[in-house]
């Protein structure tokens, strides 16, 4: 064994969570093309539009908790030492963004709501 070949360990977490960012992504898409088709279905199902907000938070907290999930597998990935980190690093942006536009998903349209009604 050549003891001169420089030593690659592999950082799983990092890995884990650049899948997961992917994952998130694509259910980003997934919901964006979707935000038109859910409530017309919620609606042709007789949902008013208390339950189509339901629906869409519900998606929220989801897209939240994934999120928050890809930034701290993330995080634990970028602090391994003498492993690539890349991947991790990049999903911690993935994932910190992913926090920032879920609790502003969740916030604002409330607040929008209670100034529109004010």
């Amino acid at each position: 064994m050549n003891s001169d070949a420089p030593h690659t360990s592999r950082n799983v977490p990092g890995a884990v969570a650049f899948g997961f960012a992917i994952v998130y992504v694509a259910i980003q898409v997934a919901v964006s093309g979707a935000s038109v088709a859910i409530p017309a279905m919620a609606s042709f199902r007789g949902a008013n539009l208390l339950g189509i907000g339901a629906i869409f938070t519900m998606i929220c907290i989801l897209q939240l908790l994934l999120a928050v999930s890809v930034t701290i597998l993330g995080d634990v990935g970028v602090t391994r030492k003498a492993a690539p980190r890349v991947l991790a690093a990049v999903a911690v942006g993935v994932g910190g963004s992913g926090i920032v536009g879920g609790v502003a998903s969740l916030v604002l349209p409330p607040l929008v709501g209670i100034t529109l009604n004010a």
